[in-house]
């Protein structure tokens, strides 16, 4: 009996070890990611994350300019990397799908009748083009 008690606490001993390093790790993870979200955005940026928790979308305003200028780019989560980066003049950015962004981006000079500016960003292929709303929506 005692032997298998002194197995029951190695073994939880031996779990709560693995849970604290992973959780560290984790942490770390999450330092480097907000560290080089602060070197391309600077402070005061805003986070969205996939829902799959694979991507974390950042974005911050720029009025620096006169016009709102929304900066953004995507960071995978496993590696700290930074996907993509670009900017929308007086747009908005959020997710479309897990791997895709839906960007809304007002040139400065209107495209003659063109009423909406919506873009689909495909993280895979770094593509920005034409939203579709009957096939992207």
């Amino acid at each position: 009996m005692n032997y298998y008690n002194h197995l029951y606490w190695v073994g939880l001993l031996l779990f709560i070890g693995c849970k604290s390093s992973s959780t560290g790790s984790s942490a770390a993870t999450t330092a480097q990611i907000n560290k080089k979200i602060t070197q391309k955005l600077g402070d005061s940026f805003t986070t969205s994350y996939n829902t799959q928790n694979t991507y974390v979308l950042a974005w911050k305003e720029d009025r620096s300019s006169g016009t709102m200028v929304l900066r953004y780019g995507v960071w995978s989560l496993s590696s700290a990397e930074l996907v993509y980066a670009g900017s929308a003049i007086n747009g908005k950015v959020t997710w479309l799908d897990n791997e895709s962004l839906l960007v809304d981006d007002y040139p400065g000079i209107i495209d003659g009748d063109k009423q909406t500016y919506q873009y689909k960003i495909d993280l895979k292929t770094k593509t920005k083009i034409p939203l579709n709303e009957k096939a992207d929506l």
